[in-house]
């Protein structure tokens, strides 16, 4: 191991100072874009369309845009955020005027108004990916070759995302040398560094192609084999670059103890001691470097690469970790150390504004519940509520958890409320939406789910529905009252062998749509006008996702009506989830679900012997073996459909268990349920088996 240095401070009084450049990284400028006694040519854009200040220009209505976010952001100033919300719409409007006209596109200005917006959106984050889409907006218009036509030399590459793990123009090998054979002189480290990080979204779209295709797949192993090569080219190439950077900065980073740092305002860590630099530059050449090498190890991983583990110890690092020396928990925390500099000796908000990218990579590779991954969450809070880049806040997980397990009655002695029953059902229903059946289509890459021929906003849409449903769940459990316990939840199990992102959207769907039918039928139990306006308000959110789901998920029309289906005996939808609970998994305190809970045969159809149209036959089924129905033969028995808010009652013959579709009944208007009664109508709960609904057969769900 390379010593660097170090120097130990803890038991002087020495004071660490800062050193800041006049120039080290404008906002709106490229992360780890910095070049002494060289002007940053985004930000050399920048000026140049301040000093023409054109109040038409499009960079001019974007500009104040972004100043006015990050102003309001930062001072906490509520008239100025309210305000950025319309200047942001007359940029947007003033970017799609110009891009109507082909002439305009060519534009530098409309360089810099992307830009603008791009950084704008890491301030106030209207959408979670809608910084990214400014990009690929830029992508879509060739911008490879208009940079080229239009700014020459004024921009040497453009910053594309390897978020969405696809090929980056930057790449090719004459991005990476013709704009240097011009007035901008020879590269420095920081400019190999980006020449490999534009080399990374392209080996990680490879590797998702070498996990997507089969064992058999011809021609997938001379692949595997190239895509394994260009991997460890790589990590070679970072290997050498570090080695390097070290023999030419031997002193530019030591340890100091954390009582030494300037950390006042920051949470305690979990860590010691912290990493300081005697020159910013290096500082960013370094933390670039290790946010690089911390994606290719998972990569490496991926395509079966054995990189051998770590040799280093973290109890009292006296070096800098090489990369062949450590694992990636040890980078990350190395990441970590850095965080004190990075916010104490860098000019304004940049050195938060540089750790956005490296903070976010470092917290992926380690464990979710590590002292060291809730600290950084702390840290990212930091750079959105004081430095104003709300894109850097780590989202909390979806539940805490007083909300996954079951939480007792404070007062067990008092009556329970009204309406306790109906909110201890729904929320121990929610365990089954919440949030284990997003989960696999969300942990896929979101080009995974374009590939099935899904809207590029499937992976983002899809995202955000656990969150909802997280908050529904918090919703049940505030209205039960300190009389009655909040059921802890269950563990579920589809029955999927090997789950896939397809098959779980296809069960989300399936969810959504059936919500809607319980979820107006429990409705009717409500007594407390709270709980009826509770339940309207998550029925609109439900229906949000509903229609969703049905539009861009399987391309069907969300319409229906003029009435949504009411099905009055919500317990029984409910009682089928019951079906995909893992045996035991349920906390014993927990009361019975559905409660109360009649056990009733389910009630399935034959796909195979009906059209599911309206006329036609339909043969029931009672799949649980362990639980069919017995008839008596002096009795009739009926279907009972319920389709809109109409009740239908066919007979139903015993012998075959058949019926008929009723003719009147449109299943693309709405969802048709149906349960088997010995009563027309199914006049009570008493009278019946199972409910099924059928009409997903009929719309192709």
């Amino acid at each position: 191991m390379v010593n660097i240095g170090v120097q130990d401070l803890s038991s002087t009084q020495t004071k660490v100072q800062c050193t800041k450049p006049s120039r080290f990284v404008n906002v709106a400028g490229k992360a780890g874009s910095t070049r002494p006694n060289q002007h940053n040519e985004i930000s050399h854009l920048f000026n140049h369309f301040l000093e023409r200040r054109d109040p038409t220009g499009l960079s001019m209505t974007s500009l104040p845009a972004l100043a006015t976010t990050y102003f309001g952001k930062v001072h906490s100033h509520a008239d100025l955020v309210r305000k950025c919300a319309g200047l942001y719409s007359q940029a947007l409007q003033s970017l799609r005027v110009q891009l109507q006209y082909p002439d305009c596109v060519l534009e530098s200005d409309l360089l810099v108004a992307v830009i603008c917006l791009s950084k704008l959106e890491s301030v106030a984050l209207t959408q979670s990916s809608a910084w990214l889409q400014h990009y690929q907006g830029l992508v879509q218009i060739n911008l490879e070759d208009r940079i080229a036509i239009s700014l020459e030399s004024e921009l040497p590459f453009f910053p594309r995302s390897g978020r969405v793990l696809k090929r980056c123009f930057l790449e090719h090998p004459a991005w990476k040398s013709i704009p240097w054979a011009g007035r901008l002189g020879p590269k420095t480290p920081i400019d190999y560094l980006h020449d490999v990080f534009c080399d990374i979204p392209g080996l990680l779209e490879d590797l998702d192609q070498v996990i997507a295709w089969g064992p058999n797949t011809p021609g997938r192993d001379g692949f595997l084999r190239q895509v394994r090569q260009n991997a460890l080219s790589t990590l070679e190439i970072l290997y050498t670059w570090r080695c390097k950077w070290q023999e030419d900065n031997p002193d530019a980073a030591f340890f100091i103890p954390t009582s030494n740092s300037l950390s006042n305002g920051l949470p305690p860590k979990p860590f010691q001691p912290v990493i300081w630099f005697t020159d910013p530059y290096r500082a960013n050449e370094l933390i670039v470097h290790e946010s690089v090498l911390l994606i290719m190890p998972k990569a490496a991983e991926g395509l079966g690469l054995n990189l051998g583990g770590s040799h280093s110890s973290m109890a009292n690092p006296s070096d800098l970790l090489l990369p062949i020396q450590s694992n990636r928990k040890e980078i990350a925390v190395e990441v970590c150390r850095t965080v004190d500099y990075y916010l104490h000796c860098l000019q304004r908000s940049s050195g938060a504004f540089m750790l956005l990218f490296p903070l976010n990579v470092a917290y992926r590779n380690l464990e979710p519940e590590s002292d060291e991954a809730k600290w950084m969450e702390k840290i990212m809070a930091v750079t959105a509520d004081i430095h104003g880049f709300e894109i850097g806040r780590r989202k909390k997980a979806t539940l805490a958890a007083n909300y996954t397990r079951v939480i007792p009655s404070v007062d067990p002695t008092g009556p329970p409320a009204p309406d306790d029953v109906l909110f201890q059902n729904l929320s121990a229903q929610n365990g089954s939406s919440t949030p284990s059946t997003k989960k696999p289509s969300r942990s896929s890459p979101p080009h995974t789910l374009q590939n099935l021929g899904l809207p590029n906003t499937t992976y983002q849409m899809d995202y955000r529905i656990p969150g909802s449903e997280a908050g529904h769940l918090r919703i049940f459990q505030d209205q039960i009252s300190n009389h009655s316990l909040n059921p802890g939840p269950c563990k579920y199990e589809f029955g999927f062998n090997k789950p896939t992102p397809k098959t779980f959207l296809a069960l989300q769907v399936y969810i959504e749509v059936s919500s809607m039918a319980f979820l107006t039928g429990l409705s009717r139990q409500a007594n407390l006008t709270i709980s009826k306006s509770a339940h309207m308000s998550i029925v609109k959110v439900e229906t949000g996702h509903n229609v969703w789901s049905l539009l861009d998920v399987f391309n069907t029309s969300p319409f229906s009506g003029p009435a949504d289906t009411v099905y009055p005996y919500a317990n029984q939808i409910l009682d089928t989830t019951n079906a995909f609970v893992v045996p035991g998994s349920c906390p014993k305190m927990s009361p019975v679900h559905p409660n109360p809970r009649q056990g009733l045969p389910l009630l399935g159809f034959n796909k195979n012997g009906t059209t599911a149209r309206p006329g036609s036959k339909i043969h029931f089924v009672f799949s649980d073996a362990d639980n069919q129905p017995w008839f008596e033969d002096e009795n009739e028995y009926y279907a009972v459909f319920y389709h809109g808010l109409d009740t239908v009652s066919i007979l139903f013959d015993r012998k075959t268990n058949r019926s008929t579709i009723p003719e009147r009944s449109d299943p693309e208007s709405s969802i048709i349920m149906v349960t088997i009664a010995d009563r027309r109508d199914a006049s009570t709960e008493a009278c019946r088996c199972r409910t099924v609904d059928y009409s997903g057969a009929a719309r192709g769900v």
